[in-house]
């Protein structure tokens, strides 16, 4: 019968939708949002398909329905099957490459890298030139896409059309790659982010096309630097093998360096020596010390004009010096352990080339630059804060492509609706994670303000997560339940007195996890946040609760889709 037919064949969608072939292919072409959505789509058909199936009978609207339901899944079944092939296949190469004996020739490794070599021979030029420079990292090592992406940028590995076209051309090349295998192991760490290894053939493969330019520094490796080398990586532990200062500064470097990442540097005695190697880099792209404890930045490093990348911690700094702004070409600038940070460069607008100004562990900074908006390339912001006069009011977002996590401060200094609006949050559908934030402790009578100015920060529908600390209105804006936000998965609520209910978040078909903390208005949650539709909470799997003295229950709703198994985190004052 047509009616058990349309049931089959969506069981069948619904069981590709979640496959594990599927699933890879979707993440490495960034389609799992459109996945996860197209599977929940089909769900919420599936629970209202069997009362149709009851009726169609005596309604031939209903026949018709099905009818074409049943032709759209079957094309849905066609077109997920050929992905899912195609994923199929790209794993079994894969798989094949892994476990051909190849791997464990040992008698003619030249043999193995000529034949590696073909495929690698068969990529674009950029391509070949952007799986080279990965040998950069230690074999087995984890490399985020982010990273290389930007380390292939400041070294000019991609060409360049416009900065839009640039990273977008980034992402291609580095899913190209994981497509061939010269890239493996994709994953998607806690951060969020995607991160890949290579096998230490590719890397062989890799080490060998850049032989003369890429050097690691590794422990019990003797000490062969050639003195053509441009890439320089200091692994964990290598310190053993350049035991002193005037080994250090013995090293066969002289000015050839672009790109120098640092993974172990806090020893002493080679840190000192380390320091007057850098400084003859002049010509020096690439700089990575996270892991060196600096106290003060270096004025030479703020000398190296061709600089486009600079990760460094920040440790016990409270500020950053002035004549960083002289680095013009500069793309990339982020800053760990920068729990002491007070403030950056005044200047900072000044960087026209800045890409990407990622701040870990801001909790002490008090203000952001004036007259951000100059920064026109600007694709990452960790932290704007909003202050008093014009050169730090939150328009100076407005024209910004802004992805990844933004967390916006003192909104307290917004002055109006139409100001909030000025962000234009609504437009900016490359931002994953928004917090928003007014002033701790500070007294203002005025609830409509704060749910005027809340009303206007509405972010685009893509948004994953959303925090909100210190809010003073009496009601969250309807923006915040609406179904638009079919990709909204996380929710923290903290510090907000006068909320008295929550809005009907039920709605949200991808929340996942709940956090309120410090909402001590709230007594209960009851059937007004469950919303008014068939399923609440459809994907809720955490619900913490954080120091709310005077909650007292969490009725159940009966409606479906509000799981079982839930997972309840009350916690004290």
């Amino acid at each position: 019968m047509a009616d058990a037919l349309v049931s089959a064949v969506l069981e069948t969608v619904v069981g590709m939708l979640g496959s594990a072939a599927l699933e890879e292919v979707s993440l490495v072409w960034g389609l799992k949002d459109e996945i996860d959505k197209l599977e929940s789509v089909f769900g919420t058909i599936q629970a209202v398909l069997h009362d149709a199936e009851l009726q169609q009978r005596k309604s031939e609207p209903i026949q018709n329905w099905l009818r074409k339901l049943k032709d759209a899944a079957c094309d849905a079944e066609n077109i997920l099957d050929r992905i899912a092939t195609e994923g199929l296949r790209r794993r079994a190469n894969s798989e094949r490459v892994k476990e051909s004996e190849m791997w464990n020739l040992s008698d003619d490794e030249n043999a193995i890298l000529s034949a590696l070599r073909l495929s690698y021979d068969n990529l674009l030029p950029q391509m070949r030139q952007c799986f080279a420079y990965c040998c950069i990292f230690p074999k087995d090592d984890l490399m985020e896409e982010d990273q290389l992406i930007r380390l292939w940028m400041a070294n000019g590995y991609i060409p360049s059309d416009g900065p839009t076209d640039m990273h977008l051309t980034g992402q291609l090349i580095f899913k190209e790659l994981v497509w061939r295998s010269f890239l493996q192991d994709v994953q998607i760490n806690v951060r969020g982010n995607m991160s890949c290894r290579m096998h230490d053939l590719m890397h062989d493969l890799a080490s060998s096309v850049m032989k003369h330019e890429t050097y690691i520094l590794e422990y019990n490796k003797k000490l062969q630097i050639p003195k053509t080398v441009h890439h320089l990586s200091i692994s964990p532990w290598s310190f053993r093998n350049v035991p002193d200062i005037k080994s250090v500064l013995k090293l066969p470097i002289d000015h050839s360096l672009r790109s120098m990442i640092v993974h172990e540097g806090n020893v002493p005695a080679w840190r000192k020596g380390f320091w007057p190697l850098l400084s003859k880099q002049k010509y020096l792209r690439a700089l990575d010390v996270r892991r060196f404890d600096i106290e003060m930045l270096p004025i030479f490093v703020c000398k190296f004009e061709h600089l486009r990348y600079l990760v460094m911690a920040c440790n016990n700094m409270k500020k950053l010096p002035e004549s960083l702004t002289n680095l013009h070409n500069l793309q990339t600038l982020k800053l760990t352990d920068s729990e002491e940070l007070l403030e950056l460069p005044k200047d900072l607008k000044m960087m026209k080339n800045l890409w990407f100004l990622e701040i870990e562990s801001f909790y002490s900074l008090l203000c952001t630059p004036p007259g951000l908006r100059n920064l026109t390339c600007l694709r990452r912001l960790s932290i704007f804060i909003v202050g008093e006069d014009e050169s730090h009011q939150i328009d100076q977002l407005k024209d910004f492509e802004l992805g990844g996590k933004l967390s916006i401060q003192g909104l307290d200094n917004i002055r109006s609706l139409q100001d909030a609006r000025s962000a234009n949050l609504m437009t900016k559908s490359s931002l994953t994670c928004l917090s928003l934030s007014w002033k701790k402790g500070i007294k203002m009578e005025c609830a409509e303000h704060f749910e005027e100015v809340l009303q206007g920060l509405q972010p685009h529908q893509n948004i994953e997560k959303i925090s909100i600390a210190s809010y003073h209105g009496s009601r969250f804006p309807g923006w915040m339940s609406t179904l638009v936000f079919q990709k909204l998965k996380e929710i923290s609520l903290e510090d907000c007195p006068r909320c008295e209910h929550l809005p009907p978040l039920g709605k949200l078909p991808s929340l996942t996890c709940l956090r309120l903390c410090q909402m001590n208005s709230i007594k209960c949650l009851d059937g007004e946040c469950y919303g008014d539709g068939e399923t609440s909470f459809p994907a809720l799997t955490r619900l913490e609760i954080w120091c709310m003295p005077n909650f007292e229950r969490w009725t159940i709703n009966s409606a479906k889709g509000c799981h079982s198994c839930i997972s309840l985190d009350l916690k004290p004052d």
